[in-house]
């Protein structure tokens, strides 16, 4: 079956291809909304989710592939565009937010974060400005028709509660659900931050931060405020609507803040609560409350299923909370709690008692025990960032310690909470060998170590003997 569909199909996308034309037949969606938060009355707070046919997205794949290796190589993408790009994701972009947040702890400054709120921005997208703007690119001319033709003379249908509405033609927005809406909206609000060169930017699609650091807070808030103006006019030019109800300003600092100033003192950045002074105890409290959910769905499954299936529910609906960013939270001491509930969930798996021991059981399960979650990503992080200095390369002696990375110096315990401080620790405990390996086979190496040794502390890694 797969032969009798590849050859036809191929030569029919290599077709459309050539004559820059994307089928009409394949411009159908059938929308189904879906519930966010809010008044479940209020169709404002419903996302519009495109159902497409599955020919629709091998051909948008095979645009997005080209749109996305053209970007790449002429280094268009904007570096604060975290999302979907290769080698980017919402962890990443949570670190460069929290990256920044430390550098003002550091210096004793206040670092002021605006969290945009765009209302439907994927459905706001101009077609004509987000033309221009691709050949602002030098997009040649068939590119740009190819792409026209996707977007034009498209049409939807409603399902929902199991009606389904008429047909109404859309000439305005890009799909959601879709494999290339996401890309062209990443075009789209590509030149955001140079509307902006004093501001630090962090962008996932349509999540937009913009931060601000200063040695005052009036100097923060005012380099704030102006950022969030220079923004309103850049959104009201390329028709997107900032919500101002939902958009929202906190400060981050290791000073004290005055009182009554508008400001919020948590704020949820893709999936990560943020405190005023990075303390995490918010997030931490958000992860163990879905992580006890899932205990209570283990226990429930535990009598009626194997413990392979137990495994596959925990790492679905338990380990998947819990190891989310923890690059960036996991050094808290407030994260024990976690680690607690994570052995609750294991004895579950394997049917242990409430009390008894289960450091034998991560190692049978195969499963990281949390400070082995955050000790990993520490370590694939250091792997894949190339810009840390060695010891051999400040100095040329040939000492046993040239190979190890030189840690940077913070000033407040805080600022050592930071991925780099704890990564760089434990990248200079392992052998020399086991640092020159590539990142495939680094990666499968220390995650055996982690699994087989089934660290319960931080210094029981780096006093280990490998």
């Amino acid at each position: 079956m797969y032969n009798i569909i590849l050859i036809p199909l191929t030569r029919l996308i290599n077709i459309c291809l050539r004559e820059n034309i994307f089928p009409t037949v394949l411009k159908r969606a059938s929308v189904t909304p879906i519930f966010e938060n809010g008044n479940v009355d209020s169709p404002e707070n419903y996302r519009p989710i495109s159902l497409l046919p599955v020919i629709s997205k091998i051909f948008e794949k095979c645009m997005a592939l080209r749109l996305v290796t053209f970007f790449e190589a002429n280094e268009l993408f904007s570096q604060y565009q975290f999302g979907f790009r290769q080698g980017k994701s919402t962890v990443m972009g949570v670190l460069n937010l929290v990256s920044s947040i430390i550098d003002a702890f550091h210096g004793g400054g206040y670092n002021t974060v605006l969290f945009c709120d765009l209302s439907k921005a994927f459905d706001c997208v101009s077609h004509d400005i987000l033309l221009k703007k691709l050949l602002a690119y030098n997009f040649s001319y068939d590119s740009i028709k190819l792409i026209e033709s996707y977007l034009s003379n498209r049409t939807q249908v409603v399902r929902c509660d199991g009606v389904t509405s008429a047909e109404r033609s859309v000439n305005i927005g890009v799909p959601q659900g879709s494999i290339l809406g996401p890309i062209l909206f990443l075009i789209y609000i590509n030149d955001l931050p140079l509307n902006n060169n004093m501001a630090n930017f962090t962008l996932f699609a349509d999540d937009t931060t913009v931060s601000h650091t200063a040695n005052s807070f009036e100097r923060s808030m005012a380099q704030s405020l102006a950022a969030q103006d220079e923004a309103e006019l850049w959104f009201c030019s390329n028709k997107l609507l900032l919500n101002k109800d939902k958009t929202n300003r906190m400060v981050f600092s290791m000073r004290s803040l005055p009182g009554d100033s508008g400001l919020v003192d948590e704020a949820k950045f893709l999936g990560v609560t943020l405190d005023l002074r990075l303390q995490w105890g918010l997030h931490i409290d958000s992860v163990a409350g879905k992580a006890t959910k899932g205990i209570y769905v283990l226990r429930s499954l535990s009598s009626c299923v194997s413990v392979e299936i137990l495994r596959m529910a925990y790492f679905a609906i338990c380990h998947s909370h819990i190891s989310y960013a923890i690059l960036a939270w996991g050094h808290s001491s407030r994260v024990h709690r976690l680690f607690v509930l994570q052995r609750r969930a294991v004895r579950v798996v394997s049917r242990l008692g409430c009390r008894d021991d289960c450091r034998d059981t991560f190692v049978k399960l195969e499963i990281l025990t949390v400070p082995c979650l955050y000790i990993f990503e520490n370590l694939l992080f250091v792997k894949r960032n190339s810009n840390y200095v060695t010891h051999g390369n400040v100095h040329e002696h040939n000492t046993r310690h040239k190979n190890n990375l030189v840690p940077s110096y913070w000033r407040l315990r805080r600022c050592q909470d930071g991925p780099g401080y704890w990564a760089v620790k434990f990248f200079n405990v392992l052998p020399d060998g086991l640092k020159s390996l590539p990142f495939k086979d680094f990666k499968v190496q220390i995650k055996k170590i982690l699994i087989n040794n089934s660290f319960y502390t931080f210094e029981e890694f780096l006093r280990h003997k490998f």
